[in-house]
């Protein structure tokens, strides 16, 4: 590796191929898009609802007993309702949406719809359901906190975010208990709104009919006042180290965050690649340094991750305990080389093929075509952008990555969580209790 980002010639990429689709929003606010992809008799169905700043509790328990009957129809005949229509249905809900995820066969599409309007706004949500699921969901989330990678990224987030509902990522134990049926059906009357909401139907349907359904069967959902979004997150992050200990753990976590653009900036594509080389794919830097030179972890990575009211570049490091502070001094010197040693024009080709590659992938299945067009839709982006963005990508210079990588990867604004038994980490650290220094 030279740290010299010389260009020279790309290899040649193909743009994706993308189905025909049709949009509409309707009278109530729903905004309606349909995919054509006929490549099996069914059609797969998102449905994306705005729910920032929703009370957790009720939230996750409204996502487990959506199709626990309504006022006219037990649970048992939702069930069957649902077979008769070779149809499935599951809901799941974070810091940002509610998303309502299915699949029918083709001729099915209306009554499924039909079906699935009677639950959004007639869902009985009964409390023999609920007494049954408060203490199974609040045990299942304190063993989830109790893994150590939750626990990592849970102290991240409140580290980062602060006072921001990102920093509450997970719903607490207590919020599931202490929900009643009364919060559950409160949440649901004033959230199962269409204003705002992103009905997308991909599969063996022809667009036009697809909206003509959608209209005819939810067009008289009523809609509401528009709900406001999260409020944009800290723009920038303390930049320090915080060290969990956990006595006897032969393992230790480390997680750290850096800001990034989110996928809308016409600088992403850069931002992408720049991650790739990072350690967003196995030929990647983190990857050849941690694992195949120095063996320090199995599985390093870096990921960008694209949430509503902010963008981050996260490192995963799982290291064993007597070569934690190696690994740690390793990540800071892999970030701060970016700038000082920026991607190489192979570098760049390579994880350019991928990143095509990927995008490509996502258009493989319906349901991965589904996925895609529910999340550009969240972002007020459509499935054209997959052509422009894997155009860009095709263009990208090694230079321009270069531009990109030392600001993104600049270690003095990471913010760093690692879990460990601190007094075995320090034991086996040659610089002893200065090791979890800030990089």
């Amino acid at each position: 590796m030279t740290g010299i980002a010389t260009d020279a010639p790309r290899t040649a990429v193909a743009v994706p191929h993308l189905p025909p689709a049709a949009e509409e929003t309707l009278s109530n606010g729903l905004t309606v898009i349909a995919v054509h992809r006929p490549s099996t008799p069914l059609v797969e169905l998102r449905l994306h609802l705005p729910f920032a700043g929703a009370p957790q509790g009720p939230a996750l328990l409204l996502s487990q007993t959506f199709t626990d009957g309504t006022d006219r129809l037990s649970r048992q005949d939702v069930a069957e309702q649902l077979d008769l229509l070779g149809a499935r249905v599951g809901m799941s809900v974070d810091a940002d949406r509610l998303l309502l995820a299915g699949g029918v066969l083709a001729p099915a599409v209306e009554p499924f719809l039909a079906l699935l309007l009677t639950l959004l706004t007639r869902a009985a949500y009964p409390e023999s359901r609920l007494a049954t699921l408060r203490m199974p969901l609040a045990q299942r989330l304190e063993i989830g906190r109790a893994d150590p990678a939750a626990a990592a990224i849970e102290h991240l987030n409140r580290a980062i975010y602060g006072d921001h509902p990102y920093a509450r990522a997970a719903a607490r134990p207590e919020s599931v208990t202490t929900a009643d049926r009364e919060s559950v059906r409160a949440l649901a009357a004033e959230r199962l709104r269409p204003t705002g909401a992103t009905l997308v139907l991909v599969g063996d349907l022809l667009p036009d009919r697809a909206l003509d359904v959608a209209r005819r069967v939810l067009g008289d959902w009523p809609g509401g006042p528009p709900l406001p979004p999260n409020p944009p997150a800290p723009a920038t992050w303390p930049g320090a180290t915080q060290v969990v200990d956990r006595p006897r753990a032969v393992q230790s976590v480390i997680r750290a965050a850096l800001p990034a653009r989110p996928l809308t900036h016409p600088m992403a594509p850069e931002q992408e690649l720049a991650n790739l080389v990072l350690g967003g794919y196995f030929s990647s830097r983190l990857v050849g340094s941690l694992r195949e030179r120095h063996g320090y972890a199995y599985s390093p990575s870096t990921a960008l991750v694209f949430p509503e009211a902010a963008s981050a570049l996260v490192v995963s490091v799982d290291a064993a305990t007597e070569v934690t502070a190696a690994a740690y001094a390793e990540i800071g010197r892999l970030l701060a080389g970016m700038g000082q040693e920026p991607p190489t024009p192979r570098e760049v080709d390579h994880a350019r093929q991928f990143a095509i590659g990927r995008r490509h992938r996502a258009l493989s299945t319906q349901a991965s075509v589904a996925d895609l067009t529910t999340d550009l839709a969240s972002r007020g982006l459509r499935l054209d952008w997959l052509r422009r963005y894997c155009g860009r990508l095709a263009e990208v210079a090694a230079s321009d990555v270069a531009a990109v990588a030392g600001p993104l990867a600049d270690p003095s604004g990471a913010s760093t969580v690692v879990l460990g038994d601190l007094t075995a980490v320090q034991a086996s650290s040659p610089s002893g209790a200065r090791w979890a220094e800030p990089w």
